[in-house]
């Protein structure tokens, strides 16, 4: 999954410098919305809680989404790509989410500028959650000094 320089160019947080923070909320407030519009559409009807739905097809991985598949891709680790499944099940699931991160620290040398972003974005989601420890700080701030 690597990315070229002409590609880098091309991003809007290198085109626009000083928009860099409106696009990362911007960003940030997608991948939140994506959850929220999970929940909304979850079924309450007593009538239809015996059936089992596809729950959608796994993200491909070449946008950024709640699942972190595009960082689970760019990683070694083979249970990178198990860890977006399982937030795909459960996007609520701030475990597995800093997991995925914790192994982007891992192997975050060498890693393109859109995953480390990717890996930022799927940590500051956790920060902004109502229960915040030292350890989301402390990986949001090593995640961001990476980025």
């Amino acid at each position: 999954m690597a990315i070229n320089k002409e590609e880098i160019r091309e991003l809007p947080d290198i085109q626009k410098p000083l928009l860099l923070f409106k696009n990362l909320k911007t960003d940030l407030d997608k991948l939140k919305s994506q959850i929220n519009n999970l929940n909304k559409v979850k079924l309450s009807s007593k009538l239809l809680r015996g059936i089992s739905l596809k729950k959608g097809d796994l993200p491909t991985g070449k946008i950024l989404e709640f699942t972190g598949s595009r960082l689970s891709q760019s990683l070694k680790n083979t249970r990178a790509k198990e860890i977006s499944e399982r937030l795909h099940k459960h996007p609520e699931d701030s475990k597995s989410r800093l997991e995925l991160v914790e192994m982007f620290l891992q192997e975050a040398e060498g890693s393109s500028l859109q995953i480390a972003r990717d890996a930022f974005l799927l940590v500051m989601q956790e920060v902004e959650k109502p229960m915040i420890s030292t350890q989301k700080i402390n990986m949001a701030l090593t995640v961001q000094t990476i980025y």
